[in-house]
């Protein structure tokens, strides 16, 4: 089982990435360092970075657990 870290950081990274990009668009910081979060903080970006991190997720296939049937 993976650790709870793991299992709500898909869920949370979005999350968290989204409202940073609205802070930052509200407090009308600017930047690259912002602009970089603006980006990363876009929803379609943002809901794939909670994919990416989905994939840690996922089980070793080693020799192991593909015989394990």
């Amino acid at each position: 089982m993976p650790s709870a870290t793991k299992s709500f950081a898909p869920i949370l990274v979005p999350i968290l990435l989204i409202g940073f990009s609205s802070v930052i668009t509200f407090a009308g910081w600017e930047g690259p360092l912002f602009s970089f979060f603006l980006f990363l903080g876009s929803p379609v970006v943002a809901l794939l970075v909670g994919v990416l991190f989905a994939f840690t997720l996922l089980p070793k296939f080693d020799e192991e657990t593909l015989t394990n049937c």
